[in-house]
């Protein structure tokens, strides 16, 4: 799929220009991880070493229409040569038929594309494909001039089926901008969950868990936070008298939201699947214990008891005890806050990520 690309580029010699780098996914304007991701990048260091511009593939108000606009003016900017890496940043279903098109555009013009691979569902959706649209999958993964995994374990599952050495590990990241906060829990502790309320973010096992600790007398606080079912979940707390002791706030973003985290000393996340979900990163970058389950890429980030908890999707009881010994004054506390942060500055720093994607854009380009 890639010959003729590759004899079209062949020869091309880096210069004191700067790249050109296109990245297409969600409007930076709509709620998730992947416009999180990709508004983290536009306002990254990165910006200084090469031109970045974004192109929404879809939005919450007008999806059809932003689809077209986008496909119209990606042909525009390949035909002029006015771009000269395109970043595909894709989830499942949806997402991977819309980014196929996006693909085939730049191997049509000869622009060299890279897929960011987000979707935390993304296994069980390909198990789920026709052997006639697994192939399609491996044309447009294997079209591209990289393909970023956000962990080993995501790198092992697309090594087998399309080739290895395409695969480039880069773990989202944050903007670690502050010193590490208090390191003493509240009075009463306070636990936050950030993301979209449903059954794949495990919010009806946290909050059968909170009922049985609320039923037990423990003194805390839940603030909920993020999109989806949010209605629902209001009509459950205060079906269940829950009102005192949990807060659902709807999307919260920016400043009000990091001011809502910084006043937490938990970060909960029962999620069911994910990639490596940016909301956890955000929460150890201010110091917060993550409690999280036991995968996509967050064992490669979470060393159970080091730097936080780790338990099995729907181990409604595990988490419960977790939750139990924290609250209940655990001495790991303050070190697993500290750990946490440490572990995100370390690791997950945006400028680290600038670093990586700097040399991977100028490997391509060559």
């Amino acid at each position: 799929m890639k010959d003729a690309c590759q004899e079209a580029q062949k020869g091309a010699k880096m210069n004191m220009k700067k790249l050109k780098i296109c990245h297409i996914g969600p409007s930076i304007n709509d709620k998730g991880g992947i416009s999180t991701v990709i508004k983290l990048l536009l306002d990254s260091p990165l910006n200084q070493r090469v031109e970045t511009m974004a192109l929404p593939s879809v939005s919450s108000h007008m999806m059809l229409l932003t689809f077209i606009s986008c496909l119209i003016k990606l042909k525009q900017l390949c035909k002029s040569k006015s771009v000269d890496i395109v970043h595909i940043h894709m989830s499942t279903k949806g997402s991977f038929f819309r980014k196929s098109l996006i693909a085939g555009i730049c191997h049509n013009h000869c622009v060299p594309y890279i897929i960011h691979l987000h979707g935390g569902r993304f296994k069980e959706f390909y198990a789920s494909l026709s052997e006639k649209k697994r192939n399609k999958c491996k044309r447009v993964f294997s079209g591209a001039s990289r393909v970023i995994a956000l962990s080993d374990s995501w790198k092992d599952f697309l090594s087998s089926f399309i080739d290895e050495e395409l695969i480039t590990v880069i773990f989202n990241s944050v903007d670690v901008n502050i010193e590490m906060p208090r390191t003493v829990l509240g009075e009463p502790a306070q636990m936050i969950f950030a993301g979209r309320m449903g059954e794949q973010k495990g919010i009806w096992d946290l909050l059968e868990v909170v009922r049985q600790l609320d039923g037990e007398g423990r003194c805390f606080k839940l603030v909920l936070l993020g999109d989806g079912e949010v209605e629902r979940v209001r009509e459950y707390i205060r079906d269940k008298n829950l009102d005192e002791k949990v807060l659902c706030l709807g999307w919260k973003e920016g400043r009000e939201k990091e001011e809502l985290f910084l006043q937490s000393d938990i970060f909960v996340l029962p999620s069911y699947a994910e990639g490596l979900p940016m909301a956890m990163l955000e929460a150890m970058a201010i110091g917060l214990i993550p409690v999280v389950t036991t995968v996509g890429g967050i064992p490669e980030v979470i060393e159970d008891g080091y730097n936080g908890y780790l338990f099995s999707p729907n181990d409604k009881q595990k988490l419960k005890d977790i939750l139990v010994a924290i609250i209940g004054g655990s001495e790991e506390n303050v070190q697993i806050r500290e750990r946490a942060y440490l572990t995100v500055r370390e690791r997950f720093n945006i400028e680290k990520v600038c670093d990586k994607l700097y040399e991977m854009y100028r490997e391509i380009a060559k």
